[in-house]
């Protein structure tokens, strides 16, 4: 696989899975609005790694696109979040490039965000 279709790839996968845990998210605020409290709702990358022993560094990683994680990992992900293979599938399948190249755009300004202000703090 060339380096832009690995990297695509990594992307997708990342894409995907944030899609997947803001459907958490919503779910949870919803939930939160009606007064319900599903504890077993994983809704945050931080529950994820409680969930299945993933450190958070190697979340944020996976979530960003910048690795390319096992297979193991991502089935990990999946049944914390209690989402299908199908599920995950449908949606990789149906990105389009353009939507990898906003993607990639945003993950990129939220790390400039982020190494702004560790400069700052220091």
């Amino acid at each position: 696989m060339e380096e832009k279709e690995r990297k695509y790839a990594q992307l997708r996968v990342a894409m995907v899975l944030t899609r997947l845990l803001e459907e958490n998210k919503i779910l949870a605020d919803t939930n939160k609005k009606d007064h319900y409290k599903d504890l077993t709702l994983i809704h945050s990358q931080l529950q994820i790694s409680v969930e299945t022993g993933l450190r958070p560094a190697t979340l944020t990683s996976i979530f960003n696109g910048d690795s390319n994680p096992t297979i193991t990992s991502v089935i990990q992900i999946l049944t914390a979040l209690k989402k299908t293979f199908v599920e995950f599938g449908n949606l990789y399948e149906n990105i389009p490039e353009s939507e990898i190249q906003k993607f990639q755009m945003m993950v990129a300004s939220k790390k400039r965000r982020n190494n702004r202000k560790r400069e700052s703090d220091n």
